[in-house]
């Protein structure tokens, strides 16, 4: 939660594992690197992946438009 904050991540939904990288969390999402971050639409589509700093900036700044 501090990361998020620090971030300034704190305008979108997170879920976290914290118990290590070995987990059927991260296994039943194809997880093999963190951090990743996956936009999905409320239908649970999958819009966007692993998008940092600018790329995830813009990409924000053009869907919303």
């Amino acid at each position: 939660e501090n990361a998020i904050m620090k971030d300034g991540a704190d305008r979108w939904v997170h879920a976290s594992h914290l118990q290590g990288d070995v987990s059927p969390f991260l296994d039943k999402l194809k997880i093999s690197t963190i951090p990743v971050n996956y936009i999905v639409d409320k239908h649970g589509v999958i819009l966007a992946k692993n998008l940092h700093g600018k790329s995830l900036e813009d990409w924000i700044e053009n869907y919303f438009k």
